[in-house]
């Protein structure tokens, strides 16, 4: 999926944004590594738009596909946080390579992984 992708799903991104109300936009999968080495292909719904509190950069929420999902996720880890704070980490790297703009982890609680991305340089080359 490309940046200028998810720019052209209008309907999706908009200012009253809530990610409760809108389907996933995709399913990527993505190949992770445990700690120990072990890797494994997550599927993982995916929902982006805009958020307040990430000052216009985009939101992009991961979020295991099903119980299967989040179990293989789970196992990679040490059955807490810590999968997903180690998953967050390989997320960023998968995402940066795809959109080709800077990105970082913004929140992980125990179900899903929130990634921004960094339009700034976009915003730059506009000015």
């Amino acid at each position: 999926m490309k940046l200028k992708d998810i720019m052209n799903e209008s309907s999706i991104i908009n200012e009253g944004f809530d990610n409760r109300m809108y389907p996933s936009i995709s399913k990527p999968k993505i190949t992770l590594k445990g700690k120990d080495g072990k890797s494994e292909i997550v599927e993982f719904n995916l929902i982006v738009g805009p958020a307040k509190d990430t000052q216009g950069w985009i939101m992009v929420d991961f979020i295991p596909a099903g119980k299967k999902n989040l179990n293989i996720l789970l196992s990679l880890g040490d059955q807490s946080q810590a999968a997903f704070d180690h998953t967050a980490d390989q997320i960023v790297k998968w995402v940066t390579s795809k959109v080709k703009l800077p990105a970082e982890e913004h929140y992980s609680p125990r179900n899903k992984c929130r990634v921004v991305i960094n339009t700034n340089s976009i915003l730059k080359k506009l000015k």
